[in-house]
């Protein structure tokens, strides 16, 4: 298998994006995806820890974290399809796979999909991320926690401080204890 399935798998499209296709469109490029993700997943890590590979776990996550935040106030998260849950497990798989070049916004995107659902693999990705950038550390104490303090301002409004809450106790339940 060459390096060519790494270069098929694009950054994760936007929900916008996503909702503007015809359902047989959207569920054609989740197939797309989804076996671009197992092709990915299979290659070795020489060809596999790609920035092609990073992009897809971070878009995804970002995206993926919208929703949940979006979904804590304005509606309930809608059921994913098949392909969808699929996508969301192959999407973690990666994400272990290349967590020693997750950055820290990355991390806390994926403590925001993930914590509730699947912690222990969670706290895989990020004992890895930690151990092969130990500076991840020192980046949690000088970015996350004053955006954090920020948020909990009470002029930000009820909506922001929930969704921090949910973003402060997802990452709390999955950094290591060095964090």
């Amino acid at each position: 298998m060459g390096n060519d399935s790494v270069y098929r798998l694009p950054a994760y499209p936007s929900t916008a994006a996503r909702k503007s296709l015809p359902a047989s469109q959207l569920a054609n490029i989740n197939q797309v995806i989804s076996s671009s993700l197992l092709q990915t997943i299979a290659l070795p890590p020489s060809k596999r820890d790609s920035p092609a590979a990073r992009t897809f776990v971070a878009s995804y996550a970002k995206d993926s974290a919208l929703q949940a935040l979006q979904g804590l106030i304005w509606q309930p998260s809608s059921s994913l399809s098949k392909d969808e849950k699929i996508i969301r497990k192959r999407a973690l798989i990666l994400a272990e796979k290349v967590a020693p070049a997750l950055d820290i916004q990355t991390l806390l995107d994926l403590a925001i999909v993930y914590a509730s659902t699947n912690l222990s693999q969670l706290r895989s990705v990020f004992e890895a991320a930690v151990k092969a950038n130990p500076l991840l550390i020192p980046s949690t104490e000088s970015d996350l926690v004053p955006a954090f303090t920020h948020l909990f301002n009470p002029a930000q409004g009820l909506y922001a401080i929930r969704k921090a809450a949910c973003c402060v106790l997802s990452f709390l339940h999955a950094i290591p204890p060095e964090l």
